[in-house]
């Protein structure tokens, strides 16, 4: 109901006087300072898995040819 108003209130100031509109639209410091912060962190993440899966496969994708054929669980030989 109080967007309605406020919505109908700044229409008719245009339809009236249209030089007299001064809104501009505040948002509280703190919101901002808090979806930046949010932001952030979800970037931090971002990059840190991604650093953390970029990685592995290569640490994975560098292993010499013995080392992956031994720790094969099919060229395993119980004793």
């Amino acid at each position: 109901m109080f967007s309605s108003v406020v919505a109908f209130y700044y229409a008719h100031k245009a339809i009236v006087r249209p030089e007299e509109i001064n809104y501009i639209p505040y948002v509280p410091i703190y919101i901002l300072l808090g979806a930046t912060a949010i932001i952030r962190l979800a970037a931090c993440l971002v990059v840190f898995t991604l650093g953390t899966q970029i990685l592995a496969s290569f640490i994975v994708f560098c292993r010499r040819r013995d080392d992956y054929t031994k720790s094969s669980p099919y060229d395993q030989v119980r004793c």
